[in-house]
């Protein structure tokens, strides 16, 4: 039997993620998750992708009638992600991991609860992904990468080793960087940046080779 879940989320990453859930079945070939309603903190119409909407407030309800309530968030910004886990704390949430069958994870990989790694994301030597990272297609992470938590990962994102990103952070599409930096916590990679120098907290920056513009709160 499928495990019914929610999916925060109702704009074209959750259509997206919705389509990539029907890719991962259980061992009688059957869905291994089935989507009950997409959440919205206020919502913008009734139904979306075949099921409801509902509000987050309606969410906090059932969560709280429930024993455990699984949910994906599958929205880009890491800003709102993270709210949106510390306003569901104190509910009995469980946030499960979701990883393409496209993707092969070897015992060195460490993936934390509530991570989105998407089709033919390639994952290689000792590579740690912190809780509700959402990892977008065709990336790469080499050996020894860390990403810290609520980042996100743009499609085709080129992170080679000994990469550290922090938390909160967001990587355009088609950003690339250079063995051994560090991406401070919060900090913005424009599309196609290469980044060749440590980038601080809360930074921005674009371009090849990658620099500052702008802070990016």
């Amino acid at each position: 039997m499928s495990e019914q879940v929610y999916v925060f989320g109702a704009g074209g990453l959750a259509s997206e993620f919705t389509l990539m859930l029907e890719d991962l079945l259980d061992e009688t070939g059957e869905p291994r998750y089935e989507v009950i309603a997409y959440v919205e903190t206020e919502p913008h119409g009734t139904s979306f992708m075949g099921r409801p909407i509902i509000s987050e407030q309606r969410l906090r309800e059932v969560a709280a009638e429930s024993a455990s309530t699984g949910l994906f968030i599958a929205i880009g910004s890491a800003e709102v992600r993270a709210r949106i886990v510390g306003s569901l704390a104190g509910f009995p949430m469980t946030y499960p991991t979701f990883v393409h069958p496209s993707v092969k994870v070897n015992a060195t990989v460490e993936i934390a609860a509530g991570v989105i790694i998407c089709q033919n994301v390639l994952l290689t030597a000792n590579v740690r992904v912190g809780s509700h990272c959402y990892v977008n297609f065709d990336s790469s992470l080499a050996h020894d990468v860390e990403i810290g938590e609520f980042t996100f990962v743009g499609p085709k994102c080129c992170i080679n080793g000994n990469v550290t990103i922090g938390r909160r952070c967001m990587l355009g599409a088609a950003s690339a960087f250079h063995p051994g930096v560090t991406v401070g916590d919060e900090s913005v990679v424009g599309m196609g940046a290469i980044v060749l120098r440590d980038v601080g907290a809360g930074m921005m920056v674009i371009g090849n080779p990658a620099r500052q513009v702008l802070n990016a709160d």
